[in-house]
C-alpha cells in the first residue's frame, strides 16, 4: 500500500498537467481568433455604389411626389387644340382615328385626359403641342424609368458585392435583410408606389450599413445610420405612423451619440456635432405639428448638418 500510493499521486499529477496544456492551448487559439476576422482597410466600390443608389432612389421619389402635387394650368387647351386639329384635317372622326393610333408612339402617357385632349390634332395629320397634362405625366413616367435604371444598377451592384460580404464575415441575417428589402424596392417600383419606395430603399441603406462596419475605422456605418432614422422619421409620418417617427427620432438621436464617439474631427469642427445634435432635436419638435411639409424642411436641415460632419470627418 505505501508503494501504490505514490504512482497514484503521479498520475493525477500526470493528468492534472495535461489538463493545464490543454487549456493553456484553447486560450492561446482563442486570443488569435479575432486577428483572422481583422476589418479590411478599403471599402469595396459595389458596396459604395449600393449606398449611393438608396439615397438617389429616395430623393428621387420625393421630387415625383413633388411633381405629382404640382397643379395642372390651362389643362382644357389641349382639348381645344385637338378639335381644332380634327377640323382642320378631315373632321372629328378621322381625328379619332389618328389618336388611337397614335397611342403606340404616346403610350407612355398613362393619363384619359391627356389622351382624350389630343385625339383630334393627332388624327387631323398635324400634331399639335402636348397638352399640360400629357407633358406632367411624361414627366413622371421619366422619373420613375430613370427609378428603374438605379434599381438594376443596384442588382448588378449586390451580385458583385454578396461575394465579397460572405468572405469579409458579414452576418447571415444582414445578407437576408438587404435582399429581402432590394427584392421588395423592385416590386414598388413596378407597382409605382413612391412611399413604398422610399421605406425599401431606406431599410436596404440600414443594412448595407452592417456591410460599412466591416471596413476600416471609419464613421461610414454610423453616419448612414443617422440618415436612416431621420429620412425614416417623415416616411413613417407620411404613411400616418406617428408612433414609428418618434422612435425614429428617438433611434437617431442615439445614433447621433455613436458618431460622435466614433467621428474624429479637428477641434475647429467639433460644433459641427452640436449642431447636427439640435437640428435632430428641432425635427422632433416639428412632429407635433403634424405638418409634412414642415418636418420635411427640418429633415433637410439635418441631413445637411450631417452631411457636414461627413465631410470633415473624411
Amino acid at each position: 500500500m505505501k508503494k501504490s500510493l505514490p504512482k497514484r499521486t503521479l498520475f493525477y499529477f500526470s493528468l492534472a498537467l495535461v489538463l493545464l496544456v490543454g487549456v493553456s492551448t484553447a486560450c492561446g487559439r482563442g486570443e488569435q481568433r479575432p486577428a483572422q476576422q481583422e476589418k479590411k482597410e478599403s471599402i469595396p466600390a459595389p458596396l459604395m455604389r449600393i449606398v449611393e443608389n438608396s439615397q438617389a432612389i429616395i430623393e428621387q421619389m420625393e421630387k415625383l411626389q413633388q411633381e405629382e402635387q404640382k397643379p395642372v394650368q390651362q389643362q382644357d387647351q389641349g382639348g381645344q387644340q385637338g378639335g381644332q386639329g380634327g377640323e382642320d384635317g378631315g373632321g372629328q372622326g378621322g381625328g379619332q382615328e389618328g389618336g388611337q393610333g397614335s397611342r403606340g408612339e404616346a403610350g407612355k402617357i398613362q393619363s384619359n385626359r391627356g389622351e382624350t385632349g389630343g385625339q383630334g390634332g393627332q388624327g387631323g395629320g398635324g400634331q399639335g403641342p402636348p397638352s399640360p397634362e400629357q407633358e406632367k405625366q411624361q414627366k413622371i413616367e421619366k422619373m420613375w424609368e430613370g427609378t428603374l435604371k438605379t434599381v438594376e444598377d443596384t442588382h448588378k451592384q449586390w451580385n458583385d458585392y454578396e461575394n465579397i460580404a460572405i468572405k469579409d464575415n458579414a452576418r447571415d441575417d444582414s445578407i437576408r435583410k438587404f435582399e429581402t428589402h432590394l427584392n421588395s424596392l423592385t416590386v414598388a417600383v413596378n407597382q409605382r408606389d413612391p412611399l413604398a419606395v422610399m421605406n425599401e430603399a431606406n431599410g436596404m441603406s440600414l443594412a448595407a450599413a452592417d456591410f460599412l462596419a466591416l471596413y476600416r475605422n471609419n464613421p461610414d456605418s454610423e453616419i448612414v445610420r443617422v440618415r436612416y432614422y431621420l429620412q425614416q422619421t417623415c416616411i413613417n409620418a407620411r404613411r400616418n405612423e406617428w408612433d414609428g417617427a418618434r422612435r425614429s427620432i428617438a433611434s437617431a438621436k442615439q445614433a447621433v451619440g455613436k458618431l460622435e464617439q466614433k467621428v474624429k474631427l479637428e477641434e475647429a469642427d467639433k460644433g459641427l456635432i452640436n449642431k447636427l445634435r439640435l437640428s435632430v432635436d428641432n425635427l422632433g419638435s416639428a412632429m407635433e405639428d403634424r405638418d409634412l411639409d414642415l418636418l420635411k424642411i427640418k429633415k433637410d436641415i439635418a441631413l445637411e448638418n450631417l452631411e457636414e460632419v461627413e465631410k470633415k470627418a473624411k
